[in-house]
This record gives structure tokens, C-alpha cells and sequence, in this order.
């Protein structure tokens, strides 16, 4: 029995992130790669998945902090943030560094945003306006909100959709590494970047053969603009339709 995938957005509303300090603007500016592997993750986190990056606990700044960890050839970088309290994800700090030891200044700088972060959250998140507040608040996809295009960010949301249901078809399945080698019918590098959640390395045209090898079912529904509570799919009706507007004669 095939698995079905519908690619569309959220099914449920995301949690919103509250940015302190530079944070976003620091994730932003991060090489395209590693920005959309830990956007990913945001999203996962956003959702209630777990991420798909590497994670670590960080009791040295407080409880409940935790840090996306990637890395390139050149650099290791990390965010910083507060597990997700009510329907809220406060990004505490992002940076990167040369050294798989963090400076003391960028955990200084974490614990006393995350003071910012406990004294309002005891105040009801009242003031998140004033000068204590967030420099800035994600209220829908974090695809939306990282300096990208709108179509980047479209396109990106229709993948992490189609690579949300991968991961979790994998994990019901049990799969270890070697056996999505044989499953997949793919290389080890390649596996790994898929599951450890490295977007950018991964097409879509890849997702989609990767779902038919785990015998699941992708179906695609386009959404109009102007008709928010209809639902268009491409199927033969509407394939003819624009056959005949187009006066694309029938064979």
C-alpha cells in the first residue's frame, strides 16, 4: 500500500520565533547551504518535529537551550535557542566560529538574552514591543523571513514538505543508514545529507524518486490566489481546459 504525500503548507499553524539581538540577521548573512539546512530545522521546530541537523543540549547557558550545529569548509556555525514555550520558539543567538570550542563572549551573549527572554516570559510576553523585546518576530514559514526571493522561498517550502514526509516514512520504517543505501538505491553522502536535513543538497526531482523507492504516493495541489478556499488540481479536466484556451488542437 503507497503512502501518500500532499504537498502543501503547514497543516497546522507554526510557531511563531522571536528573534533577539542580531540573531536573524546574523542567520541570514550565513553561506546559502548551511542558512537553508538550519532554516530547515527552524521549520522542523516550527512544525513540533524534531530537527534534523546535528542538535546539543547547552546547560552552560540555561535550561531548555539547545543549538543547531552546521558546518562547512570553512567555518562551524550555530543557533542558539529557548525550546519552544506555548506556541513560541525564541532564537537566542547565532554566530559562527573557526574551533569546535565556543567563545566565551557568544555564550555571555546567549545567557543574557535569555534573561531578556525569562524576565518577559514571567511578564506575560507583554513588552515584547519595548526596548527588551525581540528585534524581530516570524509569524508565518521561516522560509519567508531568511532574505530569500518569494520564489525561492515557494520552492523551498514545497521541498521541505516532500522531505518532512521522507523523514517520517524512514523513521516509522526503522531504516538504518546502510540499509537507505540499498532502499534508495543511492550513496552513502547522499543519504546522509537527506537525512540529516541539508536541503540545498537535494532536488526535488531526487525527493520524488526517493518517495516511489518507499512506496509513497506524492500528490500535488496548487492553491489560486484569489480563491484561497478552492482547491485547483491538474487532472485531465483541467488539462483540457487549458488545451482549448491555449488552441492546442486534440490528437
Amino acid at each position: 500500500m503507497y503512502k501518500c504525500i500532499v504537498v502543501k503548507d503547514l497543516s497546522r499553524t507554526p510557531a511563531e520565533i522571536y528573534w533577539e539581538g542580531d540573531s536573524k540577521e546574523v542567520l541570514s548573512g550565513f553561506p546559502r547551504d548551511v542558512k537553508l539546512s538550519l532554516g530547515y530545522s527552524l521549520r522542523r521546530l516550527q512544525g513540533g518535529e524534531f530537527p534534523a541537523c546535528e542538535t546539543r543540549s547547552m546547560p552552560s547557558i540555561g535550561k531548555g537551550v539547545w543549538e543547531l550545529k552546521e558546518s562547512d569548509e570553512r567555518a562551524w556555525y550555530r543557533v542558539v535557542y529557548l525550546t519552544k514555550i506555548g506556541s513560541v520558539i525564541h532564537v537566542l543567538h547565532c554566530f559562527e566560529k573557526e574551533s569546535r570550542k565556543t567563545d566565551k563572549r557568544d555564550i555571555a551573549t546567549a545567557r543574557i538574552r535569555l534573561k531578556r527572554v525569562l524576565e518577559r516570559i514571567l511578564r506575560g510576553e507583554k513588552q515584547v514591543k519595548s526596548e527588551n523585546g525581540p528585534s524581530h518576530i516570524t509569524k508565518g514559514d521561516v522560509f519567508d523571513d531568511l532574505g530569500l526571493s518569494r520564489s525561492e522561498a515557494s520552492a523551498l517550502k514545497v521541498k521541505a514538505t516532500l522531505l518532512d514526509a521522507i523523514l517520517r516514512e524512514i523513521e516509522r520504517q526503522g531504516y538504518t543508514q546502510n540499509e537507505l543505501v540499498e532502499v534508495l538505491d543511492e550513496y552513502q553522502p547522499s543519504v546522509s545529507n537527506l537525512t540529516r536535513g541539508k536541503i540545498a543538497k537535494v532536488s526535488v526531482e531526487k525527493l520524488l524518486t526517493y518517495s516511489d523507492r518507499l512506496k509513497m504516493k506524492t500528490t500535488l495541489t496548487v492553491h489560486s490566489s484569489s480563491e484561497k478556499h478552492r482547491t485547483r488540481g491538474f487532472g485531465i479536466s483541467r488539462l483540457q481546459s487549458l488545451r482549448e484556451k491555449a488552441g492546442v488542437a486534440k490528437g
